[in-house]
């Protein structure tokens, strides 16, 4: 049995004025993801909860089946997606290159340099980063690995904690943030963390700003902001082959989804990027089917397009890069129609709102599973309000990976005790009993 999981990110929306108060995703021409939507099952998913906007970090550790509390941090997931070595124990977090203008005694967010790679000269970025690369600060070193793009990956090595707050205010126009520990248990490792930090960046700043590359700049590139603190665990995540007896590979190009695959053990592929989203998604699903052929049996897509243009906040280009992916599915209904032993799910994220200030919200998320073993329901429509009447219901995040098993034939038996650690799926190598000779 063989499965394709597409998650396109920040799928769910709201209803738009712009488009008669129909969602993008119902206001799209869509007939590949209605068809499927017609030979399956439809539900909600909510990753954590009702409400409860996500990232899509966050999210996709969810949907894959991991506890929250095994997360080990975004910081970590990016700098596996770069391939920067780390060792058990280490503190991170992502640092991001920034203009930012004094008003008063704060400093205001005015442009991230990676969302506008137009203005990023490489070299006079790398110059910058060198110039900041290391610091001191009560017995912890800190170190800058810069990764392109305007962004790299802060190091913490000392008697420091992963606990603490983020100074990038998430939006132009606000103020950087004093990071701060959280409360809880290591408390006090992570405010020696904070103080650190701090101290790094008011000290990286009086260097920027008077770089010799920032003063013919009209938007000087004068801050680094940090998000997104982890550690390195000490003992990784029972692998996704392991826990579910599925040979997996992760589909995608971006750091933050090809280290989630490395961190999970999902075999990541590395697709060139397209900008023309059909042409993109085509490579995708050719690569998921023909992997089956290569020994796989489990193949997730992932294509960022329908965030990236929510973001824009345009709900008409949301629901044409919609279009553009329904666009490319055909090679997947025909799988669904002709293969009784193939199982497709097709859902999102998070909902990444095309109007308003949110940067995601937390509305509900349509879900689809087509194929093998699947109870079909009355929904035709593919979207937020339809699939709300559909067979699956409201669905978790941690749901998902338990209804692939069950619909492909591989779900434990609960409360069956095959292997001293508790896995969904049924062993495939039980140990068996021995007698001291043959017979």
């Amino acid at each position: 049995m063989t499965i394709v999981f597409l998650i396109l990110d920040g799928l769910s929306d709201r209803p738009q004025r712009a488009l008669g108060w129909k969602t993008p995703l119902e206001a799209a021409e869509t007939p590949n993801l209605d068809r499927l939507a017609s030979l399956g099952s439809n539900g909600l998913l909510d990753p954590l909860a009702p409400g409860i906007p996500m990232g899509s970090e966050t999210a996709h550790f969810l949907i894959f089946g991991y506890p929250l509390e095994d997360f080990p941090g975004r910081a970590v997931i990016e700098a596996m997606g770069r391939n920067i070595p780390m060792e058990p124990g280490d503190v991170l977090c992502l640092g991001s290159f920034t203009t930012v203008v004094p008003d008063g005694r704060r400093l205001i967010r005015k442009q991230l340099a990676y969302e506008h790679p137009e203005s990023i000269d490489e070299k006079a970025v790398v110059a910058l980063s060198e110039d900041i690369s290391a610091f001191k600060h009560e017995g912890i070193s800190l170190e800058l690995r810069y990764t392109g793009r305007g962004e790299g990956i802060l190091f913490l090595r000392g008697s420091v904690g992963p606990h603490f707050t983020d100074s990038d205010p998430f939006e132009d126009g606000r103020p950087i943030l004093k990071v701060q520990p959280l409360e809880g248990p290591g408390k006090d490792l992570a405010q020696r963390a904070s103080e650190a930090i701090n101290g790094y960046l008011l000290w990286a700043y009086e260097i920027l700003r008077d770089h010799p590359v920032n003063r013919d700049r009209a938007k000087p590139i004068n801050f680094l902001v940090t998000k997104w603190s982890g550690r390195f665990p000490e003992t990784p995540p029972l692998p996704f082959s392991a826990k579910y007896g599925l040979k997996g590979v992760a589909i995608e190009n971006g750091p933050l989804y090809v280290g989630l695959a490395r961190f999970l053990g999902l075999e990541p592929v590395e697709i060139p990027p397209e900008k023309d989203v059909t042409r993109d998604m085509d490579q995708k699903v050719k690569y998921a089917l023909d992997s089956f052929e290569r020994g796989y049996d489990f193949a997730y897509i992932h294509t960022k397009a329908p965030d990236v243009e929510g973001h824009k906040g345009e709900p008409l280009l949301k629901a044409k890069a919609l279009e553009a992916i329904d666009r490319s599915l055909d090679p997947l209904m025909r799988r669904v129609r002709r293969d009784s032993n193939f199982l497709l799910v097709v859902t999102g994220d998070h909902g990444t709102p095309s109007s308003g200030s949110m940067l995601h919200s937390g509305d509900s998320i349509p879900i689809l599973f087509a194929g093998i073993n699947v109870l079909k329901d009355d929904v035709s429509r593919f979207n937020e309000r339809d699939t709300a009447k559909g067979g699956m219901g409201r669905l978790r995040g941690l749901d998902i990976m338990n209804i692939i098993l069950n619909l492909t034939d591989k779900a434990n038996l609960y409360g069956v005790r095959h292997s001293p650690l508790y896995i969904p799926s049924v062993s495939r190598e039980p140990v068996p009993l021995e007698i001291s000779s043959d017979p």
